[in-house]
């Protein structure tokens, strides 16, 4: 099992751990080695809205680890790693130009210049 008292400290996904082992990587109590081949919807919301979804994860690991062993009592954190794409936040681009639709797609709608950027 991984505890934080493991965690290596760094920022990056892969760094302080030993990704050549000779077998694939598992989801942890399953025989799942690709959760973008088991679930992809999964796969997607665990891209797009991470910081939920692992906070799911963590509430479902505990609740699984208080029923195998009560009496654990230190603290457990899933992560997610080996995604088939990712961007360090290095290498994000501040200064990228975004175009606004200049009419509502909607049908019933058809409104000219009525979007606006939401940031955050």
């Amino acid at each position: 099992m991984f505890t934080t008292d493991d965690a290596p400290a760094s920022s990056e996904g892969s760094e302080g751990y030993d990704t050549d082992d000779a077998g694939p990587t598992f989801v942890w109590g399953t025989n799942i080695s690709d959760v973008f081949d088991y679930d992809p919807d999964l796969y997607t919301k665990m891209v797009r809205y991470p910081l939920e979804v692992l906070a799911i994860f963590d509430i479902v690991l505990m609740n699984m680890v208080g029923q195998i062993n009560p009496l654990f009592e230190n603290h457990i954190q899933t992560r997610i790693f080996n995604l088939k794409s990712s961007t360090s936040m290095r290498n994000l681009n501040p200064s990228g130009q975004i175009t606004e639709p200049k009419i509502c797609l909607k049908e019933e709608c058809q409104a000219m210049d009525s979007m606006t950027l939401v940031h955050n």
